[in-house]
């Protein structure tokens, strides 16, 4: 499976890793296990995180295998300071980084390449090594289209003469996310003021990532809708998610259903939304 490599990193001790978790929230969650992976294969390391929206920075806020995590503003907010912060983490000389699963784009391999530690590891596709500059890395192991995301990325381990399956079994991984106290008792407070019953509540998220893939991928308001009236009638309760990008959405939906027991959520952090989250029976939605 390993179509390059360096070799060397192998024959002395890893002191500093850099996990890149460049796309979105569900994609850093399912980043989890691999770093597990990591924390127990290597217990005194420096294990990092660098990514580029502030809720993958989230998840990986209280992760405890997690040193260090850093949002980079490449695609949002001050491209300079992106640079900059590209430039601080080439200075802190890491002896591997990983690149996590889905690593298709370009520029991800130009920032895995310009941080340039000495071991560059990512997922290699059919048609993608020139196109996708996967020469930029030093070691490719080819992704496996017929597993899951979370077995991509433990896959990875192998350019590090790691054999995951002696620390996880596939049948019982689990992701690790740990919310801040203050986002539980947020969520505890807001469904006792709405007075709902925690077994009776199902959340909707209508929205996803504002990609056009993934604006494909959204299931049409009206539909939605529909399920919500009928759980309504089955006793339910139905808070809609929305997040800044998807408040036309979300109102949509809400103005649909028409109905008292639909209570539209558009106007909490991020964390705040997770800690609301915890106290309800399903989530129904698009994305992970």
């Amino acid at each position: 499976m390993l179509q390059t490599g360096v070799g060397e990193i192998h024959k002395r001790k890893v002191m500093k890793l850099l996990i890149l978790c460049l796309p979105a929230i569900g994609d850093g969650l399912m980043c989890t296990p691999v770093v597990s992976v990591l924390r127990k294969k290597y217990p005194s390391a420096q294990i990092d995180v660098a990514c580029m929206m502030e809720g993958v920075g989230y998840v990986f806020k209280n992760n405890p295998n997690v040193d260090r995590v850093y949002l980079l503003s490449i695609y949002s907010g001050n491209k300079i300071r992106g640079l900059q912060q590209i430039k601080k983490l080439r200075n802190e000389n890491y002896d591997v980084s990983i690149l996590t699963f889905p690593s298709y784009r370009r520029e991800y391999h130009w920032i895995h390449y310009v941080i340039g530690a000495k071991m560059r590891i990512a997922h290699s596709f059919p048609t993608g090594y020139w196109l996708e500059f996967n020469f930029l890395d030093t070691d490719l192991l080819a992704v496996d289209e017929a597993s899951h995301n979370v077995v991509n990325n433990l896959n990875l381990t192998y350019a590090l003469d790691i054999n995951w399956q002696e620390f996880l079994e596939e049948t019982k991984i689990k992701y690790d996310l740990r919310l801040e106290a203050s986002d539980i008792k947020f969520g505890v407070d807001y469904i006792k003021k709405l007075g709902w019953n925690k077994e009776k509540i199902i959340a909707i998220h209508p929205g996803s990532t504002d990609s056009p893939a993934a604006l494909l991928r959204r299931w049409p308001a009206e539909r939605y809708a529909q399920v919500a009236r009928y759980l309504i009638k089955k006793g339910n309760k139905i808070l809609v998610f929305a997040g800044p990008e998807e408040k036309e959405i979300g109102s949509k939906l809400r103005s649909y259903v028409n109905n008292r027991n639909c209570h539209l959520i558009d106007n909490v952090k991020f964390g705040q939304s997770l800690g609301i989250l915890s106290r309800v029976n399903l989530l129904i939605c698009n994305d992970n």
